[in-house]
C-alpha cells in the first residue's frame, strides 16, 4: 500500500510506499489540463519515501500516476495557494 500526504497540501508532496516498492518505474504528476508537470523514473531503486517540490506550480487539481511493473495507480491531489 501507499499514502501520499498531505492532501490538500502547499508545496511538497511526499509518497510514502509501506513496503519496498521494488516493482516501482514512474511517478508521473499532471496538472488539471492533462500536461506532465513531473516525472521520475526509477530502476528498481525507489526507496519507501519520495518527496515532491510543488512550490513553483500553481495551486490546482492534479492527477498523481504511478507506474508498477504490473499495473498503474492513479490518484488525485490538491495544490492550495497560502
Amino acid at each position: 500500500g501507499y499514502l501520499i500526504a498531505p492532501n490538500p497540501f502547499e508545496n511538497n508532496l511526499t509518497i510514502q510506499h509501506y513496503l519496498l516498492p521494488t516493482g516501482l518505474q514512474s511517478i508521473c504528476l499532471y496538472n488539471n489540463m492533462g500536461q506532465l508537470v513531473y516525472r521520475k523514473d526509477f530502476n528498481g531503486n525507489a526507496t519507501t519515501s519520495i518527496h515532491i517540490d510543488m512550490e513553483k506550480f500553481a495551486a490546482g487539481l492534479y492527477t498523481v500516476q504511478m507506474r508498477y511493473s504490473d499495473k498503474v495507480v492513479t490518484q488525485r491531489v490538491i495544490k492550495v495557494g497560502k
